[in-house]
This record gives C-alpha cells, structure tokens and sequence, in this order.
C-alpha cells in the first residue's frame, strides 16, 4: 500500500473512532445503512384503495405502498428528507422500481384499457411546498423516477417523469398538522401546468400518504388517475387525530394511536 492510501485508510479509521457511523434505519453500528433497512425496499408492495382510508370516500383508485410508515422504514425516510449525511436516493429509486413493476402487474389484470401502447404514462410526483422546493429536498423525485423505470420495463411501454402540476404560492408543508388542518391545507392548491393525457394514463407518487389530502387534490388537478404510490402509509385505529410535529434535525414527534389500516390490504 503506499502512502496514500495508507493515510486514507487512517484517516477513515480516525474518523470511525470520532464519529461513529449508524444505520439511519435500525441504528446498527458502522453502516449508513444496513442491509437489512436496504432490503425494505424490495418488500412486497401493500395494495390497498384510497378510498379505504379515513375521509377519502369520494375518491377512489389502486394505491400501491412499500410499507407502513414505522420503524425502520419510517427512519429511513426521514434520513432522506432531512439528513444531509444520508443520500437516500438509490433506496428511493430502488423502492419505486418495484412498486412500478408491481403496478405493470396489476394493471395487467384490468381489461378496460382504451389506449393504445404508444400512449406512454406520465407519472406524476406530488409538488412539494415553496419551501421545500427552495431546499432542494424533493424525495419523491427520486421515487418516481424508480416507479417510472420498473413501470416501463415490466409493461413494455414508456414512462414518463413530468413535473406538470404546482402549488399555489403561499401553500405551506403538512408537517406538524392533524388531519383536518391536512385536509383544509390541501383543498384546492394544485393546478396543472400543461396539458395532461387521459386520465388512464396518470399515475400519481407521494412518498407518504397520511389522510390521503395531497394525492386526492392532485388527482383533482390532473382530472383523475389510474393509480397512486406512496414509499408508506400512516395507519388509523380511528378517525382522530393523527399529528406529526418535525423537530430539528428532522425528528419527528407523534402524538395519538397509529393502528390498524383501515379497509383491506393485501400483498402482491
């Protein structure tokens, strides 16, 4: 080895002694992240309706999700969004890959389809707030961009990223709101930015679904969708509710029961 590399290996090692290195996931020692939370992305997609969930009757489509939104997973998330020694996107686009393929599945066992295979999908990832948009912070970029790559390989037809819908200036984050406020906070704040395909062809992405307010406002912008996808969902034992205050750092505090999932959910 020489000198070099020698003091490159020192230096990694000195700085291991310093500043330990954690799994963002599972907290295990000497990995940013383990194996093991890397493996959460390839977990068996949750299918399930937006109208199963609390206060979305009125909408109703397929919603394909890597997994609830606790533990590790719920971790790994939130090192994505808010941690700048975390670069979490191979795990985002890694976790869309598969939930793409698994929507080329699923739409497969539909026979309502009206276009032909030239008409290409457009994948839509949810706009995010002034602020955020600023910080550069936009994860569920990432994670389109992985549903639109597993979605086009597995139904032999293109998929598209389009960043065609905006919000409102002014709209501020849902972090840190309840349910209702979640709601009220969403109502009418999108709008599309070009001309959208038939709403067959759409496919809506958030990286978290929580009352299900983003992805039915932006399917009221877009005029409908064939599907939505989301990294994770917040379970409900109730219609109470459900607050998430982000601290620093990204630290999320909780308040209230997260249960069971309301309507049925099964695995693909």
């Amino acid at each position: 080895m020489n000198m070099t590399g020698m003091v490159s290996s020192f230096l990694k090692a000195a700085q291991g002694l310093l500043w330990p290195t954690q799994c963002v996931g599972c907290k295990a020692w000497d990995e940013v992240l383990c194996p093991r939370c890397a493996a959460l992305a390839h977990s068996p997609p949750r299918v399930s309706f937006v109208s199963d969930f609390p206060w979305c009757s009125d909408d109703s489509f397929p919603l394909l999700a890597s997994g609830v939104y606790e533990g590790e997973l719920r971790s790994v998330l939130l090192a994505a969004k808010h941690s700048p020694a975390f670069d979490g996107r191979e795990f985002l686009e890694e976790a869309g890959c598969v939930l793409g393929r698994a929507l080329a599945q699923l739409f497969a066992f539909q026979e309502d389809e009206l276009l032909g295979e030239s008409v290409p999908w457009w994948v839509l990832p949810a706009p995010p707030s002034w602020k955020r948009r600023l910080a550069g912070t936009r994860v569920t970029d990432f994670l389109a961009s992985g549903v639109a790559r597993g979605l086009a390989s597995a139904s032999g037809i293109s998929a598209l990223v389009v960043d065609a819908v905006g919000v409102k200036c002014g709209v501020h984050s849902q972090a840190g709101r309840g349910g209702a406020a979640r709601r009220r906070g969403r109502e009418g704040v999108m709008r599309p930015r070009l001309a959208l395909p038939e709403s067959s062809r759409i496919v809506l992405v958030d990286d978290v679904m929580t009352t299900g307010a983003t992805l039915r406002e932006l399917a009221r912008a877009c005029g409908g969708a064939r599907a939505g996808v989301v990294l994770a969902q917040v379970k409900f034992r109730d219609e109470g509710e459900c607050v998430e205050e982000e601290g620093k750092g990204g630290e999320v505090k909780k308040r209230g029961e997260e249960e069971a999932v309301r309507g049925s959910v099964r695995m693909l």
